[in-house]
């Protein structure tokens, strides 16, 4: 349960990380308040191989390759197709967009009605597509996280068709390979902060390796870690650890991330499926479990109208730190409804269309986005 309450927290530092990259920019080492949140998708990932093991290698034999790819069908996409939707909303109706001379980045959101149409598609199949204007040359321009969903599915097709039946020690090899490419990637970057656009798909390949595998490793060893750390400590030692004693613009970020990733979260892993909680946090974990993937999918759509209004406008530094303080407050709210009156019903509703039972009773715990 306190895996569910970690992936919330982590689901909330992208968001606050996403609103302070167009509030105070890349250019100042030390100006984003989170700074290594990116490396939350290595959380998602290591968290959703020790999930998947956990709700399927008991299954082995007794369910089809197709069930269980139908299954994560069921659970991911209909949360893709509301992301997509209201980046598309977004992307045509912003009022803020303009070219703006103080930040030569800035394009104007204006391209051919093919091209638009091109990334629905690709977003809605999670095909990379051809970027649009003020997108950064991301893979899926009208909801840029989504990429890390396009790796989701790779991940869950390749563990269907391979690592399902996989002894652990060839398991650990691969890892091991990966690791190492990780590490050369790493250093070569000064940092792990890539994967999400054309020119850095192999960065992404290798994260979701290393962390899905690391996670399946740890479930497969039987790691879980017992320990008297509840919720809120796990969730403080998280933030630290994105905050980071290093800025992303150190010599040493390089080292500091792939630390990270090898290391610090796939412990939070182990100790958060180790850590017990009851009562009202127990309630906490389960929702913030739940409204984690709704606030990830659909806070990027926001993300970018925020990063428009900022880059034309300006808010003042003071203003600053409440506005994405109530921007995020405002997504959290918002995801509930999101989640209760259409990501779950559909998922029930698929489910009963296409014959998808629960994947284990045993685990709420479904998605690692």
């Amino acid at each position: 349960m306190v895996l569910d309450g970690l992936r919330g927290t982590a689901a909330i530092c992208v968001v606050v990380f996403h609103l302070s990259q167009p509030a105070f920019g890349n250019d100042a080492p030390d100006a984003l308040w989170l700074r290594h949140a990116y490396l939350a998708v290595d959380f998602f990932f290591c968290l959703s191989g020790f999930v998947i093991g956990y709700a399927y290698d008991e299954r082995y034999g007794r369910m089809s390759v197709a069930a269980l790819l139908r299954a994560r069908l069921v659970r991911l996409h209909p949360m893709v197709v509301a992301g997509l939707l209201l980046g598309l909303l977004s992307y045509c109706l912003d009022p803020f967009n303009s070219s703006n001379a103080a930040h030569p980045w800035m394009q104007p959101q204006v391209a051919p009605l093919w091209k638009i149409i091109a990334n629905a598609v690709g977003g809605l199949t999670l095909l990379p597509t051809w970027p649009l204007p003020n997108r950064f040359g991301a893979f899926f321009s009208l909801n840029s996280p989504a990429w890390s969903l396009m790796w989701e599915y790779f991940a869950s097709g390749v563990f269907a068709l391979v690592l399902w039946r996989m002894s652990r020690t060839r398991l650990l090899a691969i890892v091991a390979l990966a690791a190492g490419a990780l590490g050369l990637s790493a250093f070569h970057l000064n940092g792990l902060s890539a994967g999400f656009a054309w020119g850095s798909g192999k960065y992404g390949l290798v994260r979701i390796i290393v962390s899905f595998g690391m996670g399946l490793l740890l479930f497969r060893s039987g790691c879980v870690i017992r320990s008297r750390l509840g919720f809120g400590s796990l969730s403080l030692i998280m933030i630290l650890l994105f905050v980071g004693p290093c800025s992303t613009q150190s010599a040493y970020s390089w080292a500091y991330d792939l630390a990270l990733v090898l290391v610090a979260l796939p412990l939070l892993v182990a100790i958060g499926a180790g850590t017990r909680v009851s009562g009202l946090t127990r309630s906490a974990c389960e929702l913030a479990g739940r409204v984690s993937y709704p606030i990830y999918m659909i806070h990027y759509s926001v993300v970018m109208v925020f990063a428009n209004y900022c880059w034309t406008r300006g808010i003042g530094p003071k203003a600053m730190p409440w506005v994405i303080g109530a921007t995020t407050l405002g997504l959290i709210v918002l995801s509930y409804p999101v989640l209760v009156f259409y990501d779950e019903p559909v998922r029930r509703r698929l489910g009963i269309l296409i014959t998808v039972h629960p994947t284990n009773t045993k685990s709420t715990v479904m998605h690692a986005a």
